[in-house]
């Protein structure tokens, strides 16, 4: 079979380059960035191949094509059609997981919508994407955040020290103020020494941790780093707030679904003793396994869809 042959190459970077390429052979295109490799590959033999391939389709089909211009070279033989299989990542977003993105995920709940028990609903309830099945405390994410009170305050200074740990609330400025000025705490006194109460004081604005603050001008540095750095859009934020945010905001674990993402009825819904959480967290092997135990013949098409699926997966 004859070799690829690509003449007066003179594509972004590269001048004037003549080369061979042997068919039915592993090559590789390496060197330092800049060096040509994309454009070898990519925007002249693909680009080439595919312009080529599509000069062979009719006129209709090929206006709902994509374009591809002519490569700048001078002349290539012998090139065939190809394929190409980029670094691109696939979509999705937080929520998306390896049973969404391959749809298994939808099948299983499928499946306990239909045989589950206690039966809790549709498919629908068993998505951590949807109302009717996500954790309302994490909002279907496994995870909150929230404020990291220890990266906000230093317990070893008290607030004639510095105490909190943003330039905003300095000795002297007018956000410190407003808690020194309120007489609610000694100035002196180190946050470590603070009671239980003054600690809720300072950090909810009341003594209970919970309810209406004190002092209307300290509602708490925890309320108040919440709205400033969770409880806005992100895109309206400054530089100076995002990089903040990211030295005082943390990500912990849901403590009502523990990671899980659904709320208490999905979770509690099972099939041969085993929830969908418990499923989506075993190794494929297993939960295969797990799932050719179930008899219930009303499912034997689903679960034998579902276990073509996994067998794709366990033998990539």
């Amino acid at each position: 079979m004859a070799d690829i042959m690509v003449y007066g190459l003179t594509q972004n970077n590269l001048k004037h380059v003549t080369f061979r390429i042997p068919k039915e052979k592993i090559t590789v295109f390496t060197g330092v960035s800049g060096s040509g490799k994309s454009s070898i590959v990519f925007d002249t033999i693909a680009a080439e191949s595919q312009r080529q391939m599509n000069l062979t389709y009719p006129a209709f089909v090929r206006s709902r094509l994509p374009k591809y211009p002519r490569p700048a070279v001078e002349r290539i033989d012998n090139l065939t059609p190809s394929v190409v299989v980029d670094q691109s990542s696939l979509g999705g977003n937080a929520r998306s997981t390896v049973g969404t993105i391959s749809g298994l995920y939808a099948s299983l709940r499928l499946l306990f919508s239909r045989i589950g028990q206690p039966f809790v609903g549709t498919a629908s309830y068993f998505s951590f994407n949807d109302p009717n099945g996500m954790c309302k405390t994490c909002s279907g994410l496994g995870k909150v955040t929230k404020v990291d009170m220890e990266a906000v305050l230093d317990r070893n200074k008290s607030w004639n020290q510095g105490c909190v740990k943003d330039s905003l609330y300095r000795p002297g400025s007018w956000y410190w103020k407003q808690y020194a000025e309120s007489g609610l705490f000694d100035l002196d006194k180190p946050i470590r020494d603070y009671t239980k109460e003054e600690y809720n004081l300072l950090v909810y604005g009341a003594r209970d941790g919970k309810g209406e603050p004190e002092n209307p001008k300290v509602t708490g540095l925890y309320h108040k780093y919440t709205k400033a750095l969770l409880n806005r859009d992100i895109s309206s934020k400054s530089r100076h707030t995002k990089e903040k945010s990211k030295k005082l905001i943390t990500e912990i674990e849901c403590s009502d679904c523990h990671g899980r993402r659904l709320n208490e009825a999905a979770l509690n819904c099972r099939i041969n003793g085993y929830s969908i959480a418990d499923m989506c967290e075993m190794e494929l092997t297993l939960l295969r396994e797990v799932l050719t135990q179930i008899t219930d013949q009303t499912v034997g098409l689903l679960v034998h869809t579902i276990l073509e699926g996994l067998d794709s997966l366990i033998c990539i």
